[in-house]
């Protein structure tokens, strides 16, 4: 090689350097900078893992938000307890929960993404429970960690039997191992669904509590932002209008879901 094509070929790399740096920064920029990272509970059908694969209807919902709003979005499965304490400390940044009045001193309501969830208490057939002291010396199975574990607590004439979700929990009803089952009731009948068995099977549920499932974000992850905020609850709309999250809970349950609802709208 001359030192004349030397100094060209050198020349050409100093030059083209810029413009590669350029690119390259084009794509990975906004990346990092719309980093964020999500929980989703391990609780079927909204999140679980089969075959190794995360899953769930949360986990497709989120997928749709992450396009729409334009961001790279990390989802993990994860038990509720854990979701819980991960977001209050901001070592995660967004999850999609029940609302509480309590969740609100740590976390930041972003927009309601599923209405009207019913909690209930689900026995087998030929048997009847129309309110908690019915459930009086009855084993009843509950997710660890939920909020259904609390509520229980408030009664302890029933024995609790705390399981890892509500497939176990149905799983257990199912064998007669447990007397009843609490929890979200499309979460009980999906799972009954799983395990084949026929709804008829089950009597009448007790329904006790309906709660709207919102998304939420953390208040002390530094990503949360205005901005982030607002690109949320466009993308949340935005799917309803679209028609996508009518197909993605249509994979899971039937019937139609009403638009979503942000702070200051009822």
């Amino acid at each position: 090689m001359t030192k004349t094509n030397f100094n060209l070929n050198s020349l050409k790399r100093i030059l083209l350097m810029p413009l590669i740096c350029f690119v390259w920064g084009a794509f990975l920029t906004p990346v990092q900078a719309q980093r964020l990272k999500v929980y989703t509970i391990n609780l079927p059908p909204w999140g679980y893992v089969e075959r190794g694969t995360p899953q769930g209807l949360l986990l497709e919902v989120m997928e749709a938000v992450s396009k729409e709003a334009g961001l790279w979005i990390n989802n993990e499965v994860r038990p509720l307890p854990r979701v819980l304490e991960h977001m209050a400390s901001g070592r995660v940044d967004c999850s999609m929960l029940l609302r509480f009045d309590e969740f609100e001193d740590k976390y930041i309501p972003v927009v309601r993404v599923f209405p009207d969830i019913r909690s209930a208490v689900v026995v087998r057939s030929g048997q009847s429970v129309g309110s908690f002291e019915d459930l009086s010396g009855k084993t009843v199975a509950v997710p660890r960690g939920s909020p259904f574990e609390i509520r229980l607590g408030a009664y302890p004439q029933a024995k609790p039997f705390v399981t890892t979700h509500y497939l176990q929990s149905m799983q257990l009803l199912k064998e007669g191992s447990v007397d009843a089952v609490i929890g979200t009731l499309d979460s009980l009948y999906f799972s009954a669904d799983k395990l084949a068995w026929d709804r008829n099977e089950l009597a009448t549920p007790f329904v006790f509590d309906s709660r709207d499932g919102w998304l939420w974000c953390s208040k002390q992850s530094a990503k949360v932002t205005p901005e982030l905020i607002e690109k949320l609850k466009v993308a949340v709309e935005t799917i309803y209008q679209n028609g996508e999250i009518h197909k993605i809970r249509n994979k899971y349950f039937n019937g139609e879901t009403p638009p979503p609802r942000v702070i200051g709208e009822g």
